[in-house]
């Protein structure tokens, strides 16, 4: 059976959580996911289909568009989390307007978060502004996971080349750069160069990128750098899995971007061991 963990969704309070998937829906011309169920981008949702597509664990996060939302979020995203039964691992979001951002990373560190996610579009930064250095400085010094959202063809506060000076000036830091480092800036963001602490995720790309150049993504930066990620709920799961399934991978190396990454990465066990599936 494989073992399959989703590096990348989002999740939205029942509420919210129907006009939340419309919003980035339009947002991003997604126009197959506007007339989606309002259950659609809830936690019982997600729980429900990806365990019925064989996924064992989610990495869920929230992003904060305001510095006084980050605890309210990240509350929501911990309880989640709490009573997933082990199936949601969560991401805690921060702000670069926040004060004292290194005591607030600190304490989610201890409250049990995987690692933070930003959304320079969305909030609204340059992703490589000073700002944000002591943001980087806590994930590189206490190699606590980023997860950035990288490019956009309309925008430039995360495009490859400020992801670039990132990974310059702190090269050791776990950085998850999303949709293969640059969403819809592929041709830039396969020039960027290998850092010890660059990963990538599959996000949100393969329906736009052709098997050859998803085999040079591959094969110029390790398959032991990517992580399969659906982008929940802006993603279908069903489906972006069987995009990735169809690029025909040897078994080893769908094994590592499917599963043996994300372990590695969150130190989660090699073997599927007491992670539940949807066999359990």
């Amino acid at each position: 059976m494989l073992r399959i963990a989703d590096s990348h969704a989002h999740i939205y309070p029942d509420a919210i959580a129907g006009r939340a998937l419309k919003q980035i829906a339009s947002f991003y011309h997604f126009e197959d996911r506007m007339n989606e169920p309002d259950e659609v981008g809830s936690v019982d949702y997600l729980l429900r289909v990806s365990g019925e597509s064989g996924i064992a664990v989610s990495l869920v996060c929230e992003a904060a568009h305001k510095p006084e939302l980050v605890e309210t979020l990240n509350r929501f995203v911990e309880e989640s989390a709490a009573r997933s039964g082990g199936r949601l691992l969560g991401l805690s979001a921060i702000h670069p307007g926040c004060t004292d951002i290194e005591d607030i990373l600190a304490d989610c560190k201890r409250r049990g978060f995987r690692g933070v996610k930003i959304h320079p579009d969305y909030q609204g930064f340059d992703m490589d502004d000073a700002a944000c250095d002591p943001i980087y400085r806590f994930c590189e010094r206490e190699q606590f996971p980023i997860l950035v959202h990288c490019g956009d063809d309309r925008y430039d506060h995360d495009s490859p080349e400020r992801l670039q000076r990132v990974l310059d000036r702190y090269p050791d830091m776990p950085l998850i750069a999303a949709h293969f480092g640059g969403y819809r800036n592929w041709d830039r963001s396969i020039h960027l160069r290998p850092s010890r602490g660059l990963w990538f995720d599959t996000s949100s790309s393969l329906f736009l990128l052709d098997r050859e150049t998803v085999l040079r993504f591959f094969e110029t930066f390790g398959y032991e750098r990517f992580l399969f990620g659906t982008d929940y709920p802006l993603g279908d799961i069903p489906t972006e899995l069987r995009r990735f399934l169809d690029l025909r991978l040897p078994a080893r190396e769908q094994e590592k971007i499917l599963w043996g990454n994300f372990a590695r990465l969150f130190s989660l066990p090699e073997e599927a061991g007491d992670i539940p599936s949807k066999d359990s």
